[in-house]
This record gives C-alpha cells, structure tokens and sequence, in this order.
C-alpha cells in the first residue's frame, strides 16, 4: 500500500500518474465510489470524502477500513489533509477531522511507502524497505 497526503491542490494525483506509473483512470473518487469498489481498486483518490462519506452514512468504519487495509494491499490511497487550521465549531467537522486524522494514521502505519506533497514536490517521508533508519 502507498499512502499520499498533502493539502489540498497541492498535486497529489498528478504525483501518482507521473512518479508510481498509475493513470486517471485507475483511481476511483472516494467521494462518490461505490463502496465495494475500495477493496480492489488500484488508486483511491479523495480519501478523506470517503471517510465523511461513511461518517454521514453512520456506516462501521472501523470494520470497513480495517478490511481495505487486509484486503487491498497493493492500492495506492490520496488523502487531503484536513486537521490544519481552525478548529470547526460544527461538532460534527470537528470529529470528522479526529476521525480522518487517526484513520491516515492506521493507513500509514501499514503502508509500505508514504509521501507528503506540497507545492507539487513529493517528500517521501516513510519507506519500509528503510524501517531501520526511522526513528
């Protein structure tokens, strides 16, 4: 699994279709896919809408992230990051960002790479093949 985050238009998916060799095509739009679709899409764009998605739907979360993790190892995931900046007074926006911000945790945790784009670079800021020099 590959995980990229950054802010938003910050040129994540033009990072995935130039740098890890994957088309428009192949990314499915967490904010509208069929739910099913996640478990064996290559790429899935829009990650954060997705868990806003299943929030809103008051679907299992826990369950369902949890298989994509098991299931679809080799997906490439594209989240924006959304916990910067003022804390939403909206009770609901508030829990959405804790919820984004640990689920991220759990995708990165697992991934074999994660990078950070801002400004159109990519900063690779985890690889699993270099687990022993991070700290």
């Amino acid at each position: 699994m590959v995980f990229v985050i950054g802010g938003a238009y910050q040129g994540k998916v033009d990072f995935v279709t130039d740098h890890l060799r994957m088309l428009d095509t192949d990314l499915i739009d967490g904010a509208n896919c069929e739910i099913d679709l996640i478990y064996h899409a290559k790429g899935i764009n829009h990650f954060h809408q997705f868990i806003r998605r299943l929030m809103k739907d008051d679907m299992d979360l826990k369950g369902i992230i949890d298989k994509l993790i098991q299931e679809n190892r080799n997906c490439i995931i594209i989240s924006t990051e959304i916990g910067c900046g003022l804390v939403p007074i909206d009770k609901f926006e508030r829990e959405y960002r804790e919820k984004v911000g640990r689920i991220c945790c759990q995708i990165a945790k697992n991934a074999a790479q994660v990078y950070r784009v801002q400004c159109g670079i990519a900063t690779k800021i985890y690889d699993e093949d270099a687990k022993e020099e991070t700290v």
